[in-house]
Formats: structure tokens, sequence, C-alpha cells
């Protein structure tokens, strides 16, 4: 997406120019003056809040999501959240003023000073609807990523342990296989915790498919499953049980770094993913809203420039 630097808006100074408005097919210029005046004068207490939403979405098309910070996203949410019925009301308000010039209109001209505000006030309508629907995207998206990050770091805790316990196991002392999985336990516990972590991301974020890190940690959880009960076999002298049981674990460790090898360095690149699929619909909105808004309110403030000279 090409966004320029700044959303662009109906500045405070164009009221000072509203005194030199005219508009000849009108019988009552001055009365026209005024309601526009009144309608661009709504418009302003919308400015601040766009602002706000504009930022992150300029933001969003010059850098992924997880650039973002998540405390910040969410003091924007509430934001607009405080803001967006405000917001809204002043755009009726403005709607409904220059709407008393639209039904008194002899000109149908698409570039009729009063048809341009229309623009600018169904602009920013969608900007304020699809911006919401982003910034809430975003918070959500960085939400998981926060949970997604957790689990994974549980799952390189879970794997240091799982490689402790394989060391310990390989001295094959009964104390030896009690220290082993004693460890095998606390990966298990620390896999556990990181696959209740992935699923929270999921839950928070439902675009985001965790499901290839999770078949992961299934394999680790059932091969420290087939190394404790090996140690167990070990402890009691069965070693035929415990050849079977090592069998397994090394057969399931096998399968775990397979599916290891198809992991993604780290989830951030699934929630970049995730993110840009459930938003492209919305900041595609936003954008082509934007465009109209500037190009709108590009035309008030030169047509007002025009009658101040």
């Amino acid at each position: 997406m090409i966004v320029s630097s700044a959303l662009t808006v109906v500045l405070l100074a164009v009221a000072g120019g509203l005194t030199w408005w005219g508009f000849g097919t009108y019988q009552d210029q001055q009365t026209y003056k005024g309601v526009l005046s009144s309608a661009i004068s709504e418009l302003f207490g919308t400015d601040d809040l766009l602002a706000e939403i504009d930022a992150v979405v300029v933001d969003l098309a010059n850098n992924d999501v997880t650039s973002l910070s998540v405390d910040d996203m969410l003091d924007v949410q509430k934001k607009v959240q405080d803001g967006k019925s405000t917001c809204i009301d002043e755009l009726d308000a403005a709607e409904e003023a220059v709407g008393q010039v639209a039904i008194n209109s002899s000109s149908e001209a698409s570039n009729a000073p009063d048809l341009k505000v229309v623009d600018t006030i169904t602009a920013r309508r969608q900007m304020m609807t699809s911006g919401a629907a982003i910034i809430d995207d975003t918070v959500s998206a960085l939400q998981a990523r926060q949970e997604a990050t957790k689990g994974w770091q549980l799952v390189l805790a879970a794997d240091g342990l799982a490689r402790e316990a394989a060391d310990i196991a390989s001295s094959a002392t009964s104390a030896d296989m009690q220290a082993s999985t004693e460890k095998s336990q606390q990966a298990i516990e620390s896999f556990s915790k990181a696959k209740t972590a992935l699923q929270n991301a999921e839950q928070l974020f439902p675009q985001l498919d965790l499901s290839s890190y999770m078949s992961y940690i299934d394999k680790r959880l059932e091969a420290q499953g087939y190394a404790i009960e090996s140690n167990d076999a070990l402890i009691n002298r069965d070693t035929q049980a415990a050849t079977e049981h090592n069998d397994a674990y090394n057969n399931a460790e096998r399968q775990a770094g397979e599916l290891a090898e198809k992991l993604p360095e780290d989830p951030d690149e699934l929630v970049v993913e995730a993110f840009d699929s459930k938003t492209v619909s919305s900041r595609e909105l936003y954008e082509n809203a934007r465009s109209q808004a500037q190009s709108a309110d590009a035309f008030i403030r030169d047509y007002l420039g025009t009658f101040n000279k």
C-alpha cells in the first residue's frame, strides 16, 4: 500500500476563510456559507481521533504488526472506544447541517463544495469503522503473540530439560534413573504449559493457526512418557520392557525432529500472516476512504483559498 505521511484534514484555519465563500447559483449565499461553516465545524471534532487511528494504519503499511507495542495499542483502542460515539454524533450533525444546503441546491455539479463536504463525511465514517476494526485486530494479534512467544519459550525450556533427562539416563544406575525421571516430569510440565499458552494465543486471535507447534509438543510429550516408562523398567530390572520403551522413545523423538524441521523459527511469522489475512479487507476499505477524504479536503481547502484572495 502506498501511503502518504499524514492524514490531510480540514484545518481550523478554514473557518477564517468561510466569510469569503460564495456560490452564485444560490439565492441566499449567506445562508449557504453559514450552513457549510456549521457542517465543517462539526468535522473538526473527529480530527484528533482519526489522527490516532491513522498513525497506526500508516505504521502497519510500513512495518508488520509485531513492530507495535501491545500496551500502546491498548491505549489507542481505549481512545477509539471512548471517542467513537462522540465522533459519530459529530459526523451525523455535520451531515444534517450540509443536508440543509443540498435540499435547496440548484446545482448538481459533482464538485459543488457542499457535495465535497458530504464526501469527506462519508469517508470519515468509513475510516472510523474500518479503522476501529483494524485497531481491535491489532490488539488481539499482539496479545496472541505474547502468549505464543511465552509458549515457544516454554518449549525451549522443556527441550533443555528433556536433554538433561536423556544425559542422566545414560549412566543407568537406579539413582540416575530416578533423577532422569524427575527431569522428564519437569519437561512434561513445561511442554504442557507451552501447549496451554499456544491454545490461549489461538483463542485470542482465532485466525492464528499454531497446530504445527502443538503437534510437535504432543510428540515431545509422547517421547517423555516413553522415557519415564523406560526408566521405571530399568529400575525394576525389566530389560525387555526398558528396551521396548526406549525404542518407542527414540521413534517419537525422530518424528518430533521431522516436525521441528517444518516449524518457523518462532511463532511471529504465523502471527504476521494471520493478521495480514484477517485485516486485508478493512485496511483496503480504510485506504480508499482515506484517499477520498484527502481529495475532498484538498478541494475544500483550495476552494476556500480561491475565495479568500
